[in-house]
């Protein structure tokens, strides 16, 4: 019954990010998204929904001086509760990869930091219910040391789906010193009948990364009041 009936394993990714991609757009916005959990109680109230080209839940902290940031550390990405019947090193390569992501994206705008300090941000991003049915408490974290970019994996273990139609993202940016919270997303992003095929796919995840990744970088930088901004052409989707 599950099967005919075509009900989707979803994946939850908790960020923000950028990175122009070649090929096939993977997905459109979704109309809601389920809050995995990874942020606490009191950060999910702040988040509001978003306008039809952000993620689809967001928070910015009001008169934030967000051009005084000029440097940035990316914490290893966190795959939380992943899929019982994934491999564990194809879940770790995707973690991987969106570190990766994030990192060759936010270096173009930010210098990479290791250790906290003045005007230096913090982006923390999650990959959560990979799949239904997963195990609670489970936890996989991207193991590239900080400050170390490889390229991205494509050749994965298994070739098993990594999802079926969905994929959600989570992502917080706090103040590096303070721990303060300055903003927060969570998305979802859905096959259409077109590429319902591709998205069942581990290298589909990437895409998806790199979509959100865009839109992080996009976000970040109407944020700081730049005036080159260039709105990716996926998120009107």
């Amino acid at each position: 019954m599950r099967n005919k009936q075509g009900i989707r394993k979803s994946v939850v990714l908790i960020v923000a990010v950028a990175l122009l991609i070649t090929g096939c757009f993977a997905g459109k916005r979704a109309s809601g998204v389920k809050f995995s959990g990874w942020m606490n109680k009191d950060e999910y109230k702040l988040l509001s929904k978003g306008a039809s080209n952000q993620a689809l839940y967001t928070y910015a902290k009001p008169n934030m001086n967000f051009a005084s940031y000029t440097k940035i550390i990316v914490d290893p990405v966190v795959v939380y509760n992943p899929a019982k019947e994934s491999d564990p090193q194809d879940v770790q390569k995707s973690a991987n990869n969106f570190y990766v992501i994030l990192v060759n994206t936010l270096k173009k705008d930010y210098e990479m930091a290791l250790e906290p300090g003045p005007h230096t941000l913090r982006l923390r991003v999650a990959v959560t219910n990979v799949s239904a049915g997963s195990g609670v408490g489970q936890t996989i974290t991207s193991i590239l040391p900080p400050g170390v970019v490889a390229g991205l994996v494509t050749d994965w273990i298994t070739g098993k789906p990594a999802f079926s139609g969905e994929a959600s993202v989570e992502a917080k940016i706090i103040d590096a010193s303070t721990g303060e919270l300055l903003g927060a997303g969570v998305d979802r992003r859905i096959a259409d009948k077109s590429i319902a095929t591709a998205m069942d796919t581990w290298d589909a995840v990437t895409k998806v990364e790199q979509i959100w990744a865009k839109m992080l970088a996009y976000r970040m930088c109407k944020a700081r009041g730049a005036k080159n901004c260039l709105l990716p052409e996926e998120l009107g989707k």
